[in-house]
């Protein structure tokens, strides 16, 4: 039995890499989105809802990162809030 979870482990790991080799941008995105849905499920906020949108939502940034960049969108979200502050 302590056999099959070595090889569980081993197994595990080899995905774990291959998908951060394969796939940097979407594994960092989906890994900051599940970690910040996580954080609001503790606080108590819209528990299983949260949790699929910030993922997907990170999954989606990694994935447009992948490809060259961020979304327009969100370029411009994150200027108009740094630029907020100045007002």
């Amino acid at each position: 039995m302590e056999n099959n979870w070595g090889k569980i482990g081993a197994k595990l790991v080899w995905l774990l890499q291959w998908c951060w080799e394969n796939h940097p941008g979407k594994s960092l995105g989906l890994g900051i989105g599940f970690l910040l849905a996580v954080l609001f499920i503790i606080l108590g906020f819209w528990q299983t809802i949260l949790l699929f949108s910030l993922s997907f939502l990170g999954f989606y940034c990694g994935k447009c990162w992948d490809q060259g960049g961020l979304p327009l969108w969100l370029t411009n979200l994150v200027h108009r809030i740094i630029h907020w502050k100045k007002r």
